[in-house]
């Protein structure tokens, strides 16, 4: 999924960024109910990916002994980060570092 992302941002130019990281950027600081929305929808994201996180787990996809859960919030702040970059850079190197960077539970 993630390299699919990478994908349409490339050819997008690397000029997209996350939707939900710029409104975090643009408005969480200044609008109170925006902020609140906005980590609701992060939660759920979160929420998700644990969920695959823990099935792979399941399946013998990564370390049994990972915290599910952590590694969801890790997953998704690496993945906003490069994304970040991304488009600053406008480059895919920082969206390729994510992807063959082992994550340790």
């Amino acid at each position: 999924m993630l390299e699919a992302l990478t994908q349409d941002h490339a050819q997008q130019g690397f000029a997209l960024g996350c939707l939900i990281g710029d409104l975090a950027l643009d408005l969480s600081a200044e609008h109170e109910e925006a902020r609140k929305e906005l980590a609701s929808i992060m939660a759920r994201w979160s929420v998700l990916v644990t969920s695959c996180l823990t099935e792979a787990r399941n399946q013998g996809g990564h370390d049994r002994n990972a915290q599910a859960g952590e590694l969801a919030s890790t997953v998704i702040q690496a993945w906003e980060g490069a994304a970040m970059r991304g488009r600053v850079d406008r480059s895919r190197a920082p969206y390729d570092r994510f992807l063959t960077c082992p994550c340790r539970g």
